[in-house]
């Protein structure tokens, strides 16, 4: 397991499905990584 924190940039190019968003969706998809939110990013999405 590995410790993950996606930034602002990051959620909005995988909700857009932007063309990079495949780099953040094994992340956020995967069961095995611990995503970390920074409570700003809440605000900011």
């Amino acid at each position: 397991m590995s410790l993950v924190v996606i930034d602002t940039c990051g959620w909005l190019a995988y909700f857009a499905d932007e063309p990079h968003a495949g780099v953040f969706a094994p992340h956020i998809e995967g069961a095995d990584d611990l995503v970390v939110v920074p409570a700003v990013v809440d605000y900011e999405v």
